[in-house]
C-alpha cells in the first residue's frame, strides 16, 4: 500500500485516540503498510521548542487499550531556537518504544505522556523500517484505536 505523510497524518486524525488528558499526553499511530502483522522498536522523531537549561521530563508510553511498554528516548540533542529566543533551545530527539501486533495493513495506537513510570526495559533493538510512527491529539474519531485499510 502506497500511503504518503500526508495521507497518513488525515488518517491519523480520524482515529479514536482517546480523550482522557488530552493536553498532558499525545497520541502515537503506528501504521504498518505491509502485508503482514509487524511488531518491533518503532521510532517517533521530534523537535520542539523547550525551555533553556530545563531538563526533559520522563516520558511513559502505553498502549491505548492499557499496559505500560517498554520506551527510551535517545539522540537528545540542542540547537538554537528557531524564533531566537534566548531563554528557549531546540530540543530534537528520538523516541523509541516497543510496539507490538501492528496488523497488517493497519494501525495501534499508543498514548505518550510527561510521567515517571516503572517501564519495561528497552533492548537497543534496530528500528523496523516497517512501522511508521504519526503523532496526533488525543480526541474521540469514527475509527477504532486499532484496524485495517
Amino acid at each position: 500500500m502506497s500511503l504518503n505523510p500526508e495521507h497518513l497524518q488525515a488518517l491519523a486524525d480520524r482515529i479514536d485516540t482517546g480523550s482522557e488528558n488530552p493536553e498532558g499526553s499525545r497520541a502515537l499511530v503506528i501504521f504498518n503498510l505491509t502485508e503482514t502483522p509487524q511488531s518491533g522498536t518503532a521510532v517517533f522523531r521530534a523537535s520542539m521548542s523547550w525551555p533553556l537549561n530545563l531538563p526533559l521530563p520522563p516520558v511513559a508510553v502505553a498502549a491505548l487499550e492499557g499496559g505500560l511498554v517498554a520506551a527510551v528516548i535517545r539522540e537528545l540533542s540542542e540547537a538554537p531556537d528557531r524564533k531566537g529566543r534566548a531563554d528557549r533551545v531546540l530540543l530534537s530527539f528520538a523516541l523509541h518504544l516497543a510496539a507490538t501486533d501492528i496488523p497488517a495493513n493497519g494501525w495501534r495506537t499508543y498514548i505518550a505522556s510527561y510521567a515517571e513510570a516503572a517501564s519495561p526495559l528497552l533492548e537497543n533493538a534496530a528500528e523496523n523500517a516497517d512501522l511508521i510512527v504519526i503523532e496526533t491529539t488525543r480526541h474521540g474519531g469514527e475509527l477504532p484505536p486499532r484496524g485495517n485499510f
